[in-house]
């Protein structure tokens, strides 16, 4: 009896452990084929229509760390394509939106949500409808704007050109707040901000008054109104005949003659837009955050354009990592 125990307790442990096998074997395989399912968007980027605009929101996408969970909507001129994409966004559940531009930032502050917004991609920031007293208009709403603040740009042309006391700036009707805050950075340094009025299509006037103000240097800002390919080249060629610094919001144009200037690389306000879309998504409340302006500079100066205007420029005075053109 005890013989025939035996065989059936051998029996009955080889069945279990092979059945024990290949029941595990089986469970393994239907877990390899069993579909897996992206998450929900839960981020949105909404886009101006324009390669510029549709750059930047795909580097954004690109940098925020889980890229499957954001989703791309183009806004366009059509009103109609517009509302539909609207009536998607509100059906769906996003943690955040990410406009790109002023036109889907408006858009996405008419929706009936409390859903947090980050725009970036907006210029002249201050000048804008979404920025209030320096603040963003609705509690909702954080930013970050895409050129170099007023108090970076006034330091550096201190350091740069510390002798340099009446500046001026070419402005618009469109660029009346920034002015005013590159005016409050200039009296911190106890220099004077000489303000001008311009346009493009009446630019020698603007010129003139330049010579009659007695001005030591210029300050540019990124306003259509006033500057275009012709108008920058006129103010370029005035500052190497007349011996007086340009300062520039682009290498581009330091690169065309300018003495120097400072901007901001697609990169890095793209990288520095998924860092603060990051933050928010964690939790951080947007009036935490409010505006921003970028945390990495590029800065740039022309070293054929500081022997023409006698003013020399050593690398001790423009840092390190500032870009050379001229040489």
């Amino acid at each position: 009896m005890r013989f025939i125990g035996d065989r059936i307790f051998n029996c009955t442990c080889k069945w279990t452990l092979r059945h024990t096998l290949c029941l595990n074997t089986i469970l393994l395989i239907a877990w390899c084929i069993t579909p897996t399912f992206a998450a929900e968007p839960n981020i949105t980027i909404l886009c101006s229509s324009g390669d510029r605009y549709l750059l930047h929101a795909r580097l954004v996408k690109q940098y925020l760390q889980n890229a499957n969970s954001c989703t791309l909507m183009e806004i366009t001129d059509s009103e109609k394509e517009n509302k539909a994409t609207l009536n998607g966004l509100a059906n769906g559940d996003y943690k955040l939106i990410v406009s790109v531009g002023v036109k889907p930032t408006s858009l996405a502050l008419r929706m009936n949500s409390q859903t947090p917004i980050l725009f970036s991609m907006v210029p002249n920031v201050l000048d804008s409808p979404l920025i209030e007293q320096e603040k963003p208009v609705e509690p909702r709403l954080a930013g970050l704007a895409t050129s170099v603040s007023p108090d970076e740009r006034l330091d550096w042309i201190n350091t740069v050109c510390p002798q340099a006391n009446r500046i001026a700036v070419l402005y618009s009707s469109r660029t009346e707040k920034t002015v005013q805050a590159l005016e409050a950075a200039t009296k911190e340094l106890d220099k004077n901000l000489i303000k001008i009025k311009a346009d493009k299509d009446n630019f020698p006037n603007a010129v003139e008054e330049l010579n009659n103000e007695n001005i030591d240097s210029v300050i540019m800002i990124p306003d259509a109104h006033v500057y275009n390919a012709a108008t920058a080249k006129r103010l370029l060629l005035w500052g190497i005949r007349n011996k007086k610094p340009v300062w520039a919001f682009s290498g581009k144009i330091v690169k065309a003659g300018a003495l120097g200037g400072q901007y901001v690389d697609k990169h890095d306000i793209a990288r520095q837009t998924a860092e603060l879309a990051q933050r928010l998504i964690e939790g951080t409340p947007p009036t935490d955050i409010g505006l921003q302006y970028p945390d990495r500079i590029s800065r740039a100066v022309n070293i054929h354009t500081a022997e023409m205007i006698d003013l020399p420029v050593s690398s001790e005075i423009v840092g390190e990592g500032t870009n050379r053109f001229g040489e």
